[in-house]
């Protein structure tokens, strides 16, 4: 991050307190509350480098369709749009795309029309579909994602434990560690 600054939501319902936590000082500092209708343990979110603002995406259609930027600098929140109702990430996963500076989201993968990547443009606030992800891509309950910038891929961790380095463009993920 530019602040080398964690940014830590509360869930609704617990107080919506939101704390930076600096990794240079080891200190935390309180900063002003999230939006009260942002439900914060029901969301993926991801930091947007070139923009400098957390990305924070309610997930399931039953919890809200709400998308928050929050700018630690101003400690200040904004509400985008909302994304579309039939875009549901429950159980998916997450990660900056620094080439496209885009947010990528995965859908669960679970089989059942739950097989879709989408990504988020915070500039134009604006969702794109991508492609669908391999059938064999199953990151329900367990799924991680983060981007690898060195070999402009993703690296996914799936409920099994595998771990792939995938280009959502490519057909079929890389295994490069199977869980025993």
């Amino acid at each position: 991050s530019q602040s080398d600054i964690i940014i830590l939501v509360e869930p609704s319902g617990y107080g919506n307190d939101v704390w930076a936590y600096d990794v240079n000082s080891n200190t935390m500092t309180q900063k002003s509350d999230s939006p009260s209708n942002l439900d914060a343990d029901k969301v993926l979110s991801y930091y947007d480098k070139e923009s400098d603002r957390g990305i924070l995406v309610e997930y399931a259609t039953n919890t809200g369709l709400d998308v928050y930027s929050y700018d630690y600098n101003l400690d200040t929140w904004t509400q985008m749009t909302d994304r579309t109702p039939s875009i549901d990430f429950q159980d998916g996963a997450a990660y900056y795309d620094y080439e496209s500076d885009r947010g990528v989201f995965y859908q669960r993968g679970d089989g059942n029309n739950y097989q879709r990547v989408y990504s988020y443009d915070f500039n134009s606030d604006t969702w794109f579909e991508q492609s669908e992800q391999p059938s064999n891509l199953v990151l329900r309950y367990a799924g991680f994602a983060v981007f690898d910038s060195d070999s402009s891929k993703a690296v996914l961790i799936e409920k099994s434990g595998d771990v792939y380095h995938y280009d959502h463009g490519d057909s079929v993920p890389e295994v490069i560690i199977t869980a025993s």
